[in-house]
């Protein structure tokens, strides 16, 4: 990632980062309350992730609105761009196996 702007490198490293710690620490959690509660998986993650939104809520209330639509769209837009990327370098890796050696970025 050196010949990416720094900014641009933080972001994809945090994102993946947080991404990776807040699943398992949600997983954990859910099994864990499934475990005492004997309520299904599905409930007791919906109910950790209603936590944590509710714990964001208010810790971060004094964030205007505007800077969460935008990080939103800052996430989605970069979800697409690694998946994007994942999914063909599956394929190149597929191709490879195969005895093919081209597959092109749709975003340059």
């Amino acid at each position: 990632m050196d010949t990416l702007p720094e900014h641009v490198a933080e972001f994809v490293v945090q994102l993946i980062n947080v991404g990776n710690s807040v699943v398992g620490v949600v997983e954990s959690l859910a099994e864990a309350l499934t475990d005492t509660t004997g309520e299904p998986l599905e409930v007791t993650r919906h109910d950790v992730l209603a936590m944590v939104a509710g714990t964001v809520g208010v810790r971060l209330a004094s964030i205007p609105p505007a800077d969460f639509v935008r990080a939103s769209e800052l996430v989605e837009q970069t979800i697409t761009v690694i998946l994007d990327d994942l999914h063909r370098a599956a394929e190149l890796a597929g191709e490879r196996r195969r005895g093919h050696r081209t597959v092109r970025s749709s975003h340059g």
